[in-house]
């Protein structure tokens, strides 16, 4: 018994031992670390100070842990990416520590996708993004093969993935109106609703004109009451699918 309480008594002072050196490590590191060129455009942008002594310790634990989770992704994914946000955690809130960023190259406006500390490391949804255009085009074959030349646009929500491939998807789709746009319209919701795990289907109805030159990033600001002539929406939830068309608008 004495034996085992001595055991106890040496892997708890080694333990405070341990600790006490860490911390004592970790802030001799604090101390002389460094800033990069990329830290300090970050700092700059956020209008805060860009000599590592001049910001408090907050500041500081901030700016290192956004270099640490885009040198994650960079060691992961083998390329450049970039600083897009950043949300510090916020307990009181419950508010989880969060980057945004997106790969050099790529458009920051809609190419931004969330990085995570969690307990084992960190976790990103950057396969949203490099799975998008081959989900556009997907989508895309399907609805052309149903409205021929008409002009539309689709612009897929990227969900749960392995990385590889979705397993859930959403997608808003624009078409250019017609007579019969209705019976066009369900022949387009049933084909994308055939091939996989859909949650919510967006199909909105306008005139042509209103489709040329709309993108991932404008097209909300280019359809508003005054064009959108009708529109589909379809979601699944725990009742089932539920659909309609937005009878409104006529």
């Amino acid at each position: 018994m004495k034996k085992a309480l001595k055991i106890i008594i040496v892997l708890i002072v080694v333990i405070i031992v341990y600790g006490g050196v860490r911390i004592v490590i970790s802030q001799v590191e604090m101390k002389n670390y460094k800033l990069n060129e990329r830290q300090v455009a970050i700092l700059r942008e956020m209008e805060m100070p860009t000599e590592w002594e001049e910001l408090d310790s907050y500041q500081q634990d901030c700016i290192k842990s956004i270099e640490d989770m885009l040198e994650y992704l960079e060691k992961k994914y083998d390329k450049e990416f970039c600083y897009g946000g950043y949300k510090a955690a916020d307990w009181m809130d419950n508010e989880q520590e969060e980057l945004l960023a997106y790969a050099k190259g790529d458009n920051r406006e809609t190419d931004c996708f969330a990085v995570r500390p969690t307990k084992f490391g960190y976790e990103d949804d950057y396969p949203t993004v490099y799975l998008w255009p081959e989900y556009v085009e997907k989508y895309s074959k399907q609805i052309k093969e149903i409205v021929g030349d008409e002009k539309f646009v689709c612009f897929p929500v990227i969900g749960e993935n392995d990385g590889k491939k979705a397993t859930h998807t959403s997608v808003t789709i624009v078409l250019s109106y017609s007579d019969d746009y209705r019976e066009v319209g369900e022949a387009v919701y049933k084909k994308i609703l055939s091939n996989e795990e859909i949650g919510t289907i967006d199909i909105y109805i306008t005139e042509s004109k209103y489709i040329d030159g709309m993108t991932f990033a404008n097209w909300e600001d280019i359809l508003d009451e005054d064009n959108i002539i009708d529109d589909y929406y379809s979601i699944k939830n725990s009742e089932g699918r539920q659909s309609r068309w937005g009878n409104d608008r006529e």
